[in-house]
């Protein structure tokens, strides 16, 4: 708890100058980002690349442990009402893609979206012995809601999304299980700061916290910890 409070504070400190110095009031502007829900032009492309790390809960861990992970992200338009995403997070043993539509609305003060994708999961690594070949995958519906307002060219975003695990399997050597499947597994919020950087460099900084009974980011524990937790989680990445 104390390492989130920390970051929270940090993250909030790093975005007051710029806040104190943006009027309030929204004015036409062509700057995107990939977090605001704003339409897209037809087939504008948006490419982030950042990095977040996620918090892992003493109730799981014994101590409050941080665990990377490498974000690539995509955001094409379709048209003005429609945009296409995806994401790439790995740190080679836990690698999670999603993809999906959403419908966009809004103008350059708020924004608004709903949508859908899919969440796939895989997993592996090998300790040798008993512990040989230990795999994890996983299938996802994922519902999402986003709202935005634009300050100028600061950006500030909120996503709600939730998942539906249509598959799961966690296998080491020959045992597995199958016990995620078909119910809720987790439901995150993310609140979202984007903003100019330095000449065309544009920045994504936020948190997001998850609620989830089983966090895919503990998934080589293989573990029995059957009660939800909240899983925080804090980002940053530009725009290539």
């Amino acid at each position: 708890m104390k390492v989130f409070l920390t970051t929270v504070t940090i993250i909030v400190l790093s975005h007051a100058s710029a806040w104190a110095q943006v009027d309030i009031r929204p004015s036409p502007d062509s700057t995107h980002y990939f977090y605001e829900p704003h339409p897209l032009q037809t087939g504008e492309n948006i490419f982030n690349l950042g990095i977040s790390i996620d918090i892992l809960p003493e109730a799981i861990v014994e101590q409050e442990v941080p665990a990377p992970v490498v974000d690539f992200q995509y955001k094409h338009g379709l048209s003005p009402a429609f945009s296409l995403y995806s994401d790439l997070s790995t740190n080679y043993f836990t690698n999670v893609l999603e993809a999906g539509v959403q419908w966009n609305t809004g103008d350059n003060g708020l924004s608004f979206a709903i949508g859908s994708g899919l969440n796939g999961f895989a997993g592996s690594y090998s300790l040798g012995g008993e512990f040989d070949n230990t795999t994890a995958a996983a299938l996802a519906y994922v519902p999402i809601i986003e709202i935005g307002h634009r300050f100028e060219k600061v950006s500030l975003s909120l996503h709600l999304a939730a998942d539906y695990i249509i598959y799961a399997q966690t296998r080491i050597s020959s045992l597995y299980d199958n016990g995620l499947q078909h119910r809720v597994n987790d439901i995150w919020a993310t609140l979202t700061f984007e903003q100019p950087f330095y000449g065309n460099t544009r920045v994504s900084t936020g948190i997001s916290v998850t609620y989830s009974r089983t966090p895919y980011q503990i998934w080589m524990l293989f573990d029995s910890f059957d009660e939800y937790v909240i899983i925080p989680e804090f980002f940053f990445s530009f725009q290539l």
